[in-house]
């Protein structure tokens, strides 16, 4: 057996709002069955949460509390197989797992949000034992999910050279419990999820996913993103991204040295629906023996109306010592991927 236990105790203080101390405990059991070629995992858990609350309406309790248990089976096979193509051993995979969850429902109405939220949904979260980040809302639950991988490795070194997932959750009762304003979901199935990732060359990787809606027998979503890096130094990225009726973009973003001590990076990001440029930046990077600078310009839209904002980093990091200026490395980590500090 395995025993596990998360707890948070969290005051929240907001102006002419709810506010409060919110304390939550989740204790947990597993019993992990494992071969070469299976997995079977039953899992139990609880959550008990308490809020004692300030600042509430007439009428309504300043104190809160909530048990939730759950229940969760997770199972999958692995099999492969040796084939051959143009010359070359390789080694196909065929995983299929299955994924049972049960999460007793709570009337939560009566408790505020402070900082849950919904996940986006993708591939990951049909093997999620919730659907709500934070613990102010905790999904009523009864659905099963199945799902199918498919890996193409090399058999040398086992390298993951392609990897295809699809799968889908069906629910077997309706789902109650939402945010405010949210209606009751009664869907008897999610979108259909479907993941791809490459390495179509030594350099080139490619990743890319869908979510269809057989409700609607609508696209909700599609990813697909190419990404050149040759080595450390070097990085390119394309990406085009679409949300139905929300978002439509294309992104383009590089690092590439033009001598050893000097290297150029940048972004654009354009949302094609619309036909102009959500953010986009330019820089410089220089690397000596005893310092190194970044200088990065970059202008971006800051508000629903359209208007842009222009803004200016500059760091100095003085080696061995410390760093001036804001934390320009930070940025460029978080709208390049792949990049690495060169210094």
């Amino acid at each position: 057996f395995q025993y596990g236990v998360r707890s948070e105790a969290v005051f929240f203080d907001r102006r002419q709002s709810v506010d409060g101390l919110r304390f939550d405990v989740a204790p947990s059991i597993s019993y992990p069955m494992r071969t070469a070629g299976t997995f079977l995992i039953p899992r139990a858990k609880a959550h008990l949460t308490h809020y004692s609350l300030g600042n509430t309406a007439a009428g309504q309790s300043d104190s809160q509390t909530r048990f939730v248990p759950s229940f969760s089976l997770d199972g999958g096979l692995f099999m492969e197989r040796d084939f051959s193509f143009l010359g070359s051993q390789y080694i196909q995979t065929l995983e299929p797992r299955a994924y049972y969850l049960y999460q007793a429902f709570d009337d939560q109405r009566n408790i505020p949000v402070f900082d849950a939220g919904k996940y986006t949904f993708n591939f990951s979260q049909l093997f999620r034992d919730d659907r709500f980040s934070g613990v102010d809302r905790l999904a009523d639950a009864h659905q099963v999910t199945l799902a199918l991988t498919t890996r193409f490795l090399t058999s040398d070194g086992g390298r993951e050279l392609l990897r295809a997932s699809v799968g889908q959750i069906r629910f077997l009762r309706d789902r109650r419990v939402q945010l405010p304003g949210q209606a009751v979901q009664r869907d008897s199935s999610s979108n259909f999820v479907a993941d791809l990732s490459a390495q179509l060359t030594q350099s080139v990787t490619m990743v890319g996913g869908v979510q269809w809606d057989p409700n609607e027998n609508e696209t909700d979503r599609t990813t697909v993103a190419i990404r050149y890096q040759p080595d450390d130094q070097r990085v390119v990225n394309a990406s085009y991204r679409f949300v139905r009726d929300a978002v439509e973009t294309a992104d383009f973003s590089f690092r590439w040295p033009l001598r050893h001590d000097i290297g150029l990076v940048g972004r654009w990001n354009y949302a094609l629906a619309d036909e102009r440029t959500l953010d986009s930046f330019a820089g410089v990077e220089f690397n000596s023996c005893c310092w190194s600078t970044r200088a990065v310009v970059r202008r971006f839209l800051s508000d629903i109306n359209g208007d842009y904002t222009n803004a200016f980093f500059l760091q100095l990091e003085l080696k061995g010592l410390a760093g001036l200026g804001r934390n320009a490395e930070e940025f460029l980590q978080r709208s390049i991927p792949g990049y690495q500090n060169p210094f």
